[in-house]
């Protein structure tokens, strides 16, 4: 009967141990995959005790990370463009030159197929540097109300 008990016994810290373990083992897995650049790494969540609220405060950090760093990136993209402009803004003391040079700014980090830069002086818009449109992009651009020279 003892020797029943035992093995029970046994069986049973086996059963726990892997109960404990196994999510453990996970959380260490995601952990590592966080670590090594997959930001949106979430795991899977399998019970309401300790280790599930452990799980999902996990996967909520591992999103709000990668939340934050596409926030920074995109930032860090913002900051290299007005760096090109500034640039470009020191290297010409003539408004049309520095307008398309601005213009070419986006164009490296955006890529579009056209761009343009109005100037809007009281009840009108300005295009920047209108020979460089073509004519149907400047009549389409014109209004009434605004008109475009």
């Amino acid at each position: 009967m003892l020797f029943r008990s035992m093995i029970g016994g046994i069986f049973l810290a086996v059963i726990f141990s892997i109960a404990i373990t196994k999510p453990l083992d996970e959380l260490t897995k995601a952990a590592k995959a966080v670590g090594s650049g997959n930001l949106g790494y979430e795991i899977s969540i399998n019970s309401n005790d300790e280790i599930g609220q452990l799980a999902s405060s996990f996967n909520k950090m591992s999103k709000d990370v990668e939340k934050r760093t596409n926030e920074i990136k995109k930032i860090n993209s913002e900051m290299s463009i007005l760096q090109e402009i500034s640039i470009a803004s020191g290297s010409t003391m003539d408004l049309k030159e520095l307008l398309v040079s601005v213009t070419s700014c986006f164009n490296i980090f955006k890529p579009v197929s056209k761009s343009a830069i109005f100037i809007i002086n009281g009840d009108r818009m300005i295009l920047s540097n209108p020979k460089v449109y073509p004519e149907s992009f400047v009549n389409a651009h014109k209004s009434d109300r605004k008109s475009v020279v």
